[in-house]
């Protein structure tokens, strides 16, 4: 463990990691976290579905649905897509004792000629089957609190909880609200972790990730090509996998310089922009080229997901996962702070970022 720490700060010196603890620069960043967790109890819960549960559920899958929509870089929520979600939801909260009804009458995506409307149901089907029928929400809920009773005391009105189609028997725990700085996110973290290992209900398995939403608040001006270049997830044996090289062949963290490499006619233009001195255009060229690949094969195909960038100022880091220890994460945390840094400040580390630019667009062309 100690050896590995070393090669991390050799990679990264301390005192750049030291930089993102300080409240001046810690304070310049929103962040928040999404921790997945799976339990082998398969017991049922007898939960009672009374009118205000089930308005809860549906409210959890509403946001659910607008949260996503939302991610996709060309969708428009419409105040008539924001009608249509109202109309099928409503209908389900009355109607979801009937399973056949719902799911072949209310969420059969065949039915619907809108493509946008299809997009809606093919994100509501799968959470109304977890939340009403497969994975009894409610007991789960209930078991974290009890498992995590001092977490839960100190962060009950920060926190919320949704079922993760991916998880078998889980729940996945986030942020309601940005932190307003990177050091509560580690104390968040810190806290998390006394009550995991003080508990054996809920664990990290190969299922589970943990996703890391850091931005900047006054800022709206990203370089993506400078920080993943920085990033090294494309490379042997990066930093990024470290204390958790099982995430390697995750299908959820794929690199996203890598499928860069292979947009040749990006590439070649992008070097020939840079040799005539055209840096900005070469980076404009190459950042279109990282949000077409996640608009065309998905985001939670990547380590790094950059869509929220345009329309909420944060970036994804999907790295983290498995039966991952707390430094670690924290580690791999103000790993990817600086990474969004990097991205946002034209000088740090200016000279050896071009140098990384060039070697890469000359070696790929």
């Amino acid at each position: 463990m100690i050896f590995k720490y070393i090669e991390f700060l050799k990679e990264v010196k301390s005192s750049k990691l030291n930089l993102f603890r300080e409240s001046k620069i810690s304070n310049l960043f929103t962040s928040s976290i999404e921790i997945e967790l799976e339990t082998q109890d398969r017991t049922d819960g007898e939960i009672d579905y009374s009118e205000r549960y089930v308005s809860e559920l549906i409210t959890k899958i509403k946001n659910s649905t607008i949260k996503q929509l939302l991610r996709v870089e060309q969708f428009v929520l419409s105040e008539e897509i924001s009608e249509f979600i109202d109309s099928v939801l409503e209908e389900l909260q009355y109607e979801w004792e009937d399973y056949e009804y719902c799911v072949d009458e209310i969420l059969e995506e065949d039915d619907y000629t809108n493509e946008n409307q299809k997009l809606v149901i093919q994100i509501i089907k799968p959470q109304f089957l977890s939340y009403f029928y497969s994975d009894d929400f409610g007991y789960l809920e209930k078991k974290f609190k009890s498992n995590f009773k001092d977490f839960f005391g100190k962060y009950k009105k920060l926190i919320k909880f949704e079922i993760d189609n991916t998880l078998d028997r889980g729940i996945e725990l986030s942020n309601l609200t940005y932190f307003e700085n990177v050091e509560s996110l580690i104390q968040f973290i810190k806290d998390f972790y006394v009550d995991y290992i003080n508990q054996d209900y809920w664990k990290f398995t190969d299922n589970t990730g943990i996703h890391i939403n850091l931005g900047l608040k006054n800022t709206e001006s990203y370089n993506p090509i400078k920080g993943l270049l920085f990033l090294n997830d494309y490379t042997d044996d990066p930093f990024v996998f470290k204390n958790m090289d099982w995430r390697m062949n995750s299908k959820f963290c794929g690199s996203l310089i890598k499928e860069l490499q292979k947009d040749k006619q990006t590439i070649v233009q992008s070097l020939e922009l840079l040799k005539s001195n055209k840096i900005e255009k070469a980076e404009e060229l190459l950042n279109e080229s990282l949000f077409k690949i996640l608009n065309t094969q998905g985001y939670k195909n990547f380590g790094v997901n950059l869509i929220p960038l345009k329309k909420f100022n944060y970036i994804e880091f999907r790295y983290p996962g498995g039966q991952i220890e707390e430094k670690s994460l924290i580690d791999k945390l103000l790993y990817f702070t600086y990474i969004t840094y990097l991205m946002t400040n034209l000088e740090m580390d200016k000279k050896l970022y071009q140098k990384k630019l060039y070697l890469f667009l000359e070696k790929n062309s």
